[in-house]
């Protein structure tokens, strides 16, 4: 059982349409990506409440944007090549400086320069993720007990007296 946080491989989707409505573009993305209103604002440099309303249908969603066609591309191009898009994976501090995918769009860096280093990353992730456990899977679990810890509070100890 994987947890929600917990990145899986993707199962291959049907793409959407680049003439699909601006709405269901974004429900996809959305969907696809699970990421938060702020998170979606910052991408595409809008307030998070516009997205908030465009998603409700509060609003309507104007014609996709350069923005918008991109982070669709970055979704379209890591569900061909296996993996699930995650907010965690968009605030990965993996370029220089330490920062992360949203630092370097909200200074100006196009999604499209950047995605072909994020999915690279993302892969050399999962591809390190699995060696461990490969390695991890044959070796035996070790015997803990509660000394081990050097918390002599956590043990339960009955004083009966005499």
């Amino acid at each position: 059982m994987t947890r929600k946080n917990e990145r899986t491989m993707a199962e291959k989707p049907a793409a959407l349409s680049d003439t699909a409505d601006p709405h269901e573009a974004l429900k996809y993305i959305r969907e696809h990506t699970h990421l938060t209103s702020m998170d979606m604002g910052k991408l595409l440099g809008v307030p998070n409440r516009t997205i908030q309303d465009w998603l409700a249908g509060e609003a309507p969603v104007p014609q996709p944007t350069i923005s918008m066609n991109e982070l669709k591309s970055l979704v379209d191009r890591c569900l061909e090549k296996g993996i699930t898009l995650t907010p965690h994976d968009l605030r990965r501090e993996i370029w220089d400086g330490g920062r992360s995918m949203l630092a370097m769009i909200e200074n100006g860096h196009s999604i499209s320069n950047l995605a072909d280093d994020l999915i690279s990353r993302l892969i050399e992730i999962e591809n390190d993720r699995a060696r461990m456990a490969k390695i991890l899977e044959n070796s035996p679990a070790p015997k803990l007990t509660i000394d081990d810890f050097g918390l002599p509070h956590c043990r339960e100890e009955i004083h009966r007296e005499s």
